[in-house]
């Protein structure tokens, strides 16, 4: 896969999160939501400050799956 296309690609920054343990995200939130719908059980246990780039009018974050690892995060807006 060329780095074009890992950058588009939210199973490779599943991959990033957990090899670094990243513990800082921010992104809009249709990116979180890519990010949130790829991870496994462990990919994003690291992650504890989740920054949305959010418009005052903007909808809420959609989660379908468990928020499991979810619970233990600091999300900041605005």
């Amino acid at each position: 896969m060329s780095a074009a296309d890992r950058k588009k690609d939210a199973i490779s920054w599943n991959r990033l999160v957990a090899r670094h343990g990243v513990t800082i995200w921010r992104s809009v939130p249709a990116i979180l939501e890519m990010l949130l719908a790829c991870r496994t059980a462990e990919s994003l246990g690291s992650l504890r400050l989740v920054g949305l780039a959010v418009r005052r009018q903007q909808q809420r974050l959609r989660v379908n799956k468990p928020r499991r690892n979810m619970r233990s995060w600091q999300i900041v807006s605005g």
